[in-house]
């Protein structure tokens, strides 16, 4: 097979993000809007599930986003009782922020749909094209990060490219 130039790598990668958004998100982001959220408040409600405890102004670095509307996305989702808010002894002007046992099983039930919908897709490929995909998604990944292309998005969803390297992540096996 010839090597596969950085242009159709693109548009492969434009056609896999498309399903991914579309496909793996659509139902998600229906399904949040029942509850009165948006994508964006899930990232956020992930974010605190990764990094309880954290302040509005790091959710803001983290996600990325203008401390005003880190302040938002806080206030619906504790609103709502996704997260609370706990009060820093030392300096009652900062709030630690952590997720609530609802906010929690409301992201297990994202992501356990999330992952239903691409083993759906999984189950349709062969052991080792499945393999060969996974290990070659790792490799783009690391090397995205090492090229300094990938960091503030891992900080986005509260992840770091060091969960690429951990043994323990199982494959997918239908």
């Amino acid at each position: 097979m010839p090597d596969v130039g950085a242009d159709r790598v693109e548009l492969l990668g434009d056609m896999f993000a498309h399903f991914v958004r579309v496909s793996l998100c659509q139902e998600v982001v229906d399904g949040l809007q029942r509850h009165g959220i948006t994508y964006t408040h899930y990232e956020a409600l992930r974010y605190v599930i990764a990094k309880p405890g954290s302040t509005v102004g790091e959710i803001s670095k983290g996600l990325m986003i203008g401390y005003p509307k880190a302040t938002l996305l806080v206030g619906r989702l504790h609103e709502l009782g996704l997260l609370s808010k706990r009060g820093v002894r030392s300096d009652k002007r900062i709030a630690r922020i952590y997720s609530t046992p609802e906010g929690e099983n409301l992201a297990s039930r994202v992501a356990k749909l999330r992952t239903r919908k691409m083993e759906k897709v999984l189950k349709k490929m062969q052991s080792d094209a499945r393999d060969s995909f996974g290990r070659s998604l790792e490799q783009f990944l690391l090397a995205a990060d090492q090229s300094g292309e990938l960091r503030e998005s891992f900080k986005r969803v509260g992840l770091s490219p060091e969960l690429l390297l951990d043994s323990d992540v199982d494959s997918f096996t239908p």
